[in-house]
């Protein structure tokens, strides 16, 4: 069967039984063929192992990660053969998915739509009222899902009348005469769901005017997210509209850019159908198994109509269940969902969502929140390691140490760990013979959001070099960091640590919000800036003093060397002491940090030798691995990079994937990019070496750490210095990989944050 022949039949006709065989068959062979015809998808499906030409079943056709329509164009057509455009909708700053079609393709989203409208609203057009502003239609060839949904649903509009100004205020007027002419006739109502909330229904109550559409027909959908958060339910949306403008039937649906066309309509009953053109899966993202009915997870979603782009099977990031099939009592056939919400931590997706969170983002980033210690800071130096600072800090290693463990996870107590009064008297005894120093004064330091406590270990470096310390955290900060800011704060409410008040400041606000970050860089007599080499480089446009300093660290990444006789040569129980402390190294810290391993190179006597370690220290980490907190979020990006490092061109032998715990990607050649390589959430590149320093040629001036095991340190610290290799600051054994030390990348922070007095 072809998807002109599937159009013929009902939308909601195909029993599961025949559904599953038509779908098997149709998707199996739409896999060949846009592997065939698309590189990049060629490119992953083989790295996952898909066989071209075998006859897979619905659940085995390889899932394309939904962030990959915002990465890379998924074209299976020529360009000459491309239609039109749809882009997804988006916030400011987030990347927006890009469906290319043709005129097929294109044609079969409208015909689709259309047979599965019909079945709800009749094939005879009628008056259509849109809630929404006619600049949104501006650019036809290139337009967002907002522009697709709009112009989709137009199709059924005999007349068309736009509710909203172009100011997004309620036309009152235009509206109650477009209503006036159409009379007592039904009347077709479309929007995006917060939008049909905020723009149509919120003036009207406020108004206390109210529209005659009782024999009108509402569709809307986009997104309950904003809603939500307003406490407004889906019985209470529709009572409202009710009461404003009298509208009995109010029905919701599910759908996206990357299927345009293939909606998920409401019915009777309230649920949410798939019709004969598409088809739903439910995946656990422990181990993309499918859900039973009933059970949530993440929504896979199937159709042949997809055929200009490799669009048949996406892993969405959407959360919901299957909550029945063939049973209805609506009386149409096929399964029934449940949409429960989004991968917590996904991007906000829906039209109306992120229509209306673009504007909220805008005030947020203009705030300035102090989550401790004071607004204004003294600008006056102290001595490096001056008592009452080590005082201070190790007050704060005890508090964070005292906490239960349900609120310390292995961040948090390693920073307790590091901040020991032991710890920082090691420290202080280094520095004795460095002269006499001060501070510099006031600084000023901008930590990353992908390590979340990294702005503790910063504060702590600048007080310890004798300076004030302004810190900016991250906007998207974690509980921890919350807990942490708490304990600080508390601290410096202690009559003994008064003074200590006027040297604190730790504070947050939106990225965008430029004007701070120019006020408190004129203010510093010390930068300090840690983040991506994007962010790097855009805050060091902002000018600051012309005596003060400026300490960065850009993005780095780092690599392993292991040799593969000594893995072998291990016990049970050393095997699995040193998988933990691997595993402490990179999983500990979403292997976000700088320090993390991204690529294991093997140093290896044979080739058998080299597999048979790989193969049994890699499942000795899967089982350590049991124990880290994966969450649908980590696997949707974990899974994104895999397709992303596949359809790079990256020649890769094969990946091991225990589960989503552990993804192991096994390269033909040397990853000259395995420091630049996102490898992250425990997914690592493994390469084995065929003279024992193939390494040499992976690392850059973006190489942090070397990581070894069962290699003799003195080795590799003679190859980074015969080779005179720009990238390598720290040679150390598994398991010390993100000990924080005070010469960090290379650069001895307390030297840097303070000077000499002659």
């Amino acid at each position: 069967m072809n998807y002109e022949e599937l159009l013929k039949r009902g939308p909601y006709e195909l029993g599961a039984e025949e559904k599953k065989k038509i779908y098997a068959d149709m998707l199996s062979e739409l896999t060949d063929s846009h592997r065939n015809r698309c590189l990049i998808y060629d490119r992953c499906c083989s790295a996952l192992g898909d066989v071209s030409g075998s006859q897979r079943r619905e659940e085995e056709i390889p899932m394309v990660p939904v962030s990959m329509f915002k990465e890379m164009e998924l074209r299976s057509v020529s360009t000459g053969a491309v239609f039109k455009t749809v882009t997804s909708s988006g916030t400011t700053g987030q990347k927006t998915s890009k469906i290319v079609l043709d005129e097929r393709t294109a044609a079969w989203q409208q015909q689709t739509l259309q047979r599965i409208m019909a079945d709800f609203i009749g094939e005879k057009r009628i008056p259509m009222l849109i809630i929404d502003a006619p600049n949104v239609l501006r650019d036809r060839a290139l337009f967002s899902a907002r522009g697709a949904g709009i112009l989709g649903f137009s199709i059924f509009g005999s007349k068309r009348c736009y509710a909203l100004k172009e100011d997004m205020s309620l036309d009152l007027e235009t509206v109650e005469a477009f209503l006036e002419k159409a009379g007592d006739g039904p009347v077709l109502v479309f929007g995006f769901t917060y939008m049909v909330w905020k723009y149509f229904y919120e003036p009207l109550k406020r108004s206390g005017h109210k529209l005659h559409l009782e024999h009108g027909f509402l569709i809307h959908g986009g997104g309950w997210k904003k809603l939500a958060k307003e406490a407004v339910s889906a019985e209470k949306f529709r009572d409202g509209l009710r009461e404003v403008c009298g509208i009995l039937d109010v029905r919701n649906y599910y759908g996206m850019a990357e299927q345009t066309g293939c909606i998920y309509m409401e019915c009777e009953c309230g649920h949410l159908h798939v019709s004969s053109y598409s088809d739903v899966l439910i995946r656990n993202m422990e181990d993309f198994s499918c859900c039973k009915n009933g059970t949530e997870g993440v929504i896979q979603v199937l159709t042949p109509m997809a055929w200009s782009y490799p669009g048949h099977s996406v892993l969405t990031e959407d959360k919901g269940m299957i909550v029945g099939e063939d049973d209805c009592p609506c009386g149409r056939k096929g399964k029934y969902i449940k949409i429960t919400g989004r991968i917590p931590k996904a991007e906000i997706r829906g039209c109306s969502d992120t229509f209306e969170t673009g504007k909220e983002l805008r005030g947020e980033n203009e705030a300035v929140t102090l989550l401790a210690g004071e607004m204004e800071i003294t600008s006056v130096p102290e001595i490096p390691f001056e008592e009452t600072t080590m005082e201070f800090l190790s007050a704060l290693s005890e508090r964070i140490r005292e906490l239960p463990r349900m609120l310390s996870g292995e961040e948090m107590r390693s920073l307790g760990f590091w901040l020991r009064r032991s710890n920082l008297e090691s420290y202080k005894k280094r520095y004795e013979n460095c002269g006499f120093r001060l501070g510099l004064g006031r600084t000023f330091h901008i930590a990353p959001s992908n390590v979340p406590l990294l702005f503790v270990y910063t504060m702590a470096i600048g007080l310890l070099a004798g300076n004030s310390c302004r810190v900016r955290v991250s906007a998207r900060r974690n509980t921890e960091s919350e807990k942490v800011c708490e304990l600080i704060d508390e601290l410096l409410g202690l009559p003994e640590f008064q003074v200590l008040k006027r040297r604190i400041s730790i504070v947050t606000y939106g990225r965008e919000n430029r004007e701070a970050t120019e006020k408190f860089s004129r203010e510093c007599d010390g930068r300090v800036i840690w983040g991506g080499d994007m962010t790097v480089e855009e805050i060091r446009k902002i000018p600051i003093g012309p005596s003060a300093s400026e300490v960065v660290f850009p993005d780095r990444a780092s690599i392993a060397v292991f040799d593969a006789d000594a893995v072998l040569a291990l016990s049970e129980e050393g095997l699995a002491e040193t998988a933990m402390r691997f595993y402490n190294d990179t999983f500990s810290m979403d292997q976000n940090a700088c320090a993390c391993p991204r690529a294991v190179f093997w140093r290896e006597s044979c080739p058998k030798t080299g597999e048979a370690a790989a193969g049994r220290f890699w499942q000795a980490l899967a089982q350590t691995a049991k124990r880290y907190g994966l969450t649908e979020h980590k696997v949707s990006v974990k899974y994104g990079d895999l397709w992303e490092l596949a359809a790079g061109g990256a020649r890769i032998v094969k990946v091991r994937k225990f589960e989503n715990r552990l993804y192991a990607t096994e390269m033909k050649d040397i990853p000259g990019t395995a420091s630049e390589q996102r490898m992250r959430f425990g997914s690592f590149l493994e390469y084995h070496m065929k003279n024992g320093e193939e390494w040499i040629s992976a690392v850059s001036e973006k190489t942090q750490a070397l990581v070894y095991f069962g290699v003799e340190k003195q080795e590799l610290r003679e190859c980074v210095l015969h080779h005179r290799l720009r990238g390598t600051h720290q040679i150390v054994p598994v398991g010390q990989t993100l000990w924080m030390d005070l010469v960090w990348d290379g650069k001895d922070m307390i030297q840097l944050l303070s000077r000499t007095i002659r």
